[in-house]
């Protein structure tokens, strides 16, 4: 439930709906799966901090079952708040020919916010394992992302399924998503009274 009222508050932006598989070499490098989700997790909290200088809101759960309940390798499914980000610049400062071409057709809001998201995909590629072996993620904006219950409900499936070489507990969320799904808790429990105490959650 918390992560159902955790998916209400990204759908009030844009976001990512996305897939990573671990590679072999990855998985052989840290010696087994068991610390697998704490690695990812801390890859990528690490990867986005220095891209974006904070950490945007995400989510993810581990399995190693297909949606039949059949041994797979492991992999997570999770969700991250695009984040705008400032236009690159040449040298000279002026906005690269691409970009710029692209603020002028669509406007500098929505032109930001398409960077961040060009950042974001190539993040997630990258925390699959080795950068040339960017096929082991998936990544896209969900079409309906006011209404996607089913896309949480598909990442937690396998959630207390046994198994061997995963930990118990599966489920990674951002500590700023965290608090946000508190505060949108509290108000759905308590109305506008909430709100005075809205900064201090």
């Amino acid at each position: 439930m918390k992560l159902q009222i955790a998916g209400l508050c990204l759908a009030e932006h844009s976001y990512l709906q996305f897939r990573i598989t671990p590679t072999k070499a990855l998985i052989q490098r840290l010696g087994s799966t068991e610390g697998l989700k704490e690695h990812l997790r801390d890859r990528l909290r690490v990867r986005l901090r220095r891209a974006f200088g904070r950490e945007p809101w995400f989510f993810f759960a581990i399995e190693d079952r297909s949606t039949e309940g059949e041994l797979v390798a492991p992999h997570i499914h999770g969700s991250v708040r695009i984040v705008p980000m400032p236009l690159p610049k040449t040298k000279a400062g002026q906005v690269r020919a691409r970009w710029a071409k692209a603020a002028d057709r669509d406007g500098q809001a929505v032109t930001e916010l398409a960077f961040g998201k060009l950042l974001l995909k190539l993040i997630l590629r990258y925390s699959a394992g080795p950068e040339r072996t960017a096929h082991h993620s998936w990544s896209q904006v969900p079409l309906m992302s006011r209404s996607n219950p089913e896309w949480i409900s598909y990442a937690l499936k396998n959630m207390y399924e046994p198994s061997a070489d995963l930990p118990e507990r599966r489920m990674v969320m951002s500590r700023p998503l965290g608090q946000e799904a508190k505060r949108l808790w509290e108000l759905i429990r308590k109305g506008e009274p909430a709100l005075c105490h809205w900064d201090k959650v």
